[in-house]
């Protein structure tokens, strides 16, 4: 199950009855939410379940596999709907409410999460309900914690940013995550922060730190509260900062998403950063089993039922007659206990069968990481036979010196410079790719890149595990499982794509025919080829034996809308 949304308020004006009548209206949708009614029949809930049953506790099976289940015991109320996607059958969605009360006022628990067939994977979503925005507003500001309703996106320059890090975020009583989205110098990610704050109303904030130099402001008020620099954000960047923030917190805790993966989330950036932002403040809740809340409370029910049988049977041991209708109550709570028992086998399977489909997964992934490294193990072998080779044909007139520098390089574990890479790659597999000029060219400007490890590490990867995927005709989709989620990217943001100068700097033209390489491997998003480095290719099916990788590119970021140079 994938949660997609989580709020827990505290409502000081609404008694636990006026919440659960409006909560009634809204899964059903009638009176007050009349306008969700033919959403809600096309989802097979029917607005003619009895209001009452509803309210006082009871099951009701609607069209499409659509369920609600509601339960009460005094102020406690709770429900939960699970109906069908409309635009995905195979999806199917899970709220939970549990309504309660206490001395401070009436406690609200909303949760909303998917699940689908096994083997399904769900990207993170952020799904915020209507009816939590209308409860809060008639709630009025008796709300706790404070100003979690509030949709209206924070803003700070340089002239706000240290006095807003200090009294605001780093606050250690603030309730309320906090999304920041800093400026870069050159430009930021097309992120609408007032559409992305009302996906993210009742679980976080959204700051905007308008200006470059408002992140350097921002920092240093977080370091005069005792808390670490790293926590801050720059540069187009954005960061979540939970709640309770402490000295000793570790920065990897508190999620960072770098303009570079802002840029290549295109126009979908503001739905996948609010439903990445959902899932890390679920997770860091830990409010999972929040949505077995139906369960729990039928368990402990039924614990509370049993042990009143039981007081009660002692009690009329001499009364016969009293024994045979405890004999049917106890017949009645065995049939319950029995039909429990059965659907948490069910669920127990289901958890132990995605256990074991993690597991396999995980197997599969380590098998994957023992191939590349026996591949990487292979290429330097080769490559150390390159180098003896060579250096027996040392006083040759034919020796390749940038070929032997590159195997000497690989083989005796220094860095390779992208050149290097390009070459011994080439020459160790002629038959699966080709190297451009451009692309040689462009690595000969990136000499100074540090990281030619890593590089070669991909390289490889590219000519042997991506090339094999490609010719058993798997594409793409075995790209993320044999390079990782933050090393290839299949295209640009559609802005970048659609850009005339962007799509000129990476067009082509390979044995007559012009390609716009989008593909890519990647590292680092600093505008400094030491650090940063893209390399761009194009797969061609109809050349070669089986099909041909050419390289177009090794080098520095090509130009992205917003970064343009």
């Amino acid at each position: 199950m994938q949660p997609s949304y989580f709020s827990e308020v505290v409502l000081g004006r609404l008694s636990p009855d006026d919440v659960r009548r409006f909560y009634v209206e809204w899964l059903l949708g009638v009176k007050r939410f009349a306008a969700l009614g033919g959403r809600r029949r096309d989802s097979g809930i029917h607005s003619s379940w009895p209001m009452k049953e509803v309210h006082e506790g009871g099951i009701f099976v609607g069209d499409h596999e659509a369920r609600l289940d509601t339960r009460r015991d005094g102020d406690l109320y709770l429900a939960r709907l699970s109906h069908r996607d409309s635009s995905f059958p195979a999806v199917l969605w899970h709220t939970v409410i549990r309504i309660s009360g206490d001395d401070s006022g009436t406690v609200l628990q909303h949760g909303a999460a998917r699940s689908a067939p096994r083997g399904e994977y769900l990207e993170p979503i952020a799904a915020p309900p209507g009816v939590i925005g209308r409860l809060l507003d008639w709630n009025g500001a008796a709300t706790r914690p404070k100003n979690l309703g509030d949709t209206k996106v924070i803003r700070a320059g340089a002239d706000a940013a240290f006095e807003t890090a200090r009294h605001l975020v780093a606050d250690r009583n603030r309730g309320v995550p906090m999304l920041i989205l800093s400026t870069g110098q050159t430009g930021s990610p097309a992120i609408d922060d007032q559409r992305l704050a009302h996906r993210l109303v009742g679980m976080a904030r959204v700051l905007r730190l308008t200006e470059p130099t408002a992140a350097r402001e921002f920092s240093k008020g977080l370091e005069t509260c005792g808390l670490s620099y790293r926590l801050g954000v720059g540069g187009g960047a954005a960061r979540l900062l939970h709640v309770g923030l402490a000295a000793d917190d570790n920065p990897f805790d508190h999620p960072l998403w770098t303009a570079d993966d802002l840029y290549e989330l295109g126009d979908s950036v503001d739905e996948v950063l609010a439903g990445e932002v959902v899932e890390s403040v679920i997770l860091r809740s830990r409010r999972r089993g929040f949505f077995r809340s139906i369960e729990q409370f039928d368990r402990e029910s039924g614990t509370r039922r049993a042990a009143a049988l039981l007081s009660a049977s002692e009690e009329a041991a001499s009364d016969p007659a009293a024994q045979l209708e405890m004999l049917e109550e106890l017949r009645t709570e065995l049939n319950t206990a029995q039909e429990t028992i059965r659907q948490l086998s069910e669920e127990n399977r289901g958890w132990v069968h995605e256990t074991d489909e993690a597991e396999h997964r995980r197997n599969a992934a380590l098998e994957e990481v023992k191939q590349v490294k026996d591949e990487l193990r292979k290429a330097e072998v080769k490559a150390e036979s390159l180098q003896r080779a060579m250096d027996g044909r040392r006083g040759s007139g034919d020796l390749d010196g940038e070929l032997r520098e590159a195997a000497t390089a690989i083989a005796t574990g220094d860095t390779p410079t992208p050149l290097q890479c390009l070459v011994l790659l080439h020459a160790l597999y002629p038959d699966r790719l080709d190297v451009m000029a451009e692309a040689y060219e462009s690595a000969r400007a990136a000499a100074g890149y540090r990281h030619g490890r890593h590089l070669w590490e991909l390289l490889v990867k590219l000519a042997v595990n991506y090339y094999n995927a490609l010719v058993a005709g798997k594409g793409d989709g075995e790209a993320k499982s044999i390079f990782g989620n933050d090393s290839f990217a299949a295209k640009e943001s559609e802005s970048t794509m659609k850009n005339p100068a962007c799509k000129r700097a990476r067009e082509r033209v390979y044995k007559d025919a012009t390609v716009c390489m989008w593909k890519h491997l990647k590292r680092g998003v600093a505008d400094s080829t030491e650090e940063t480095i893209r390399v761009h290719f194009h797969w061609f099916p109809q050349h070669g034996t089986s099909g041909v990788l050419v390289i177009g590119h090794c080098g520095e970021h090509l130009p992205i809308v917003g970064k343009m140079r």
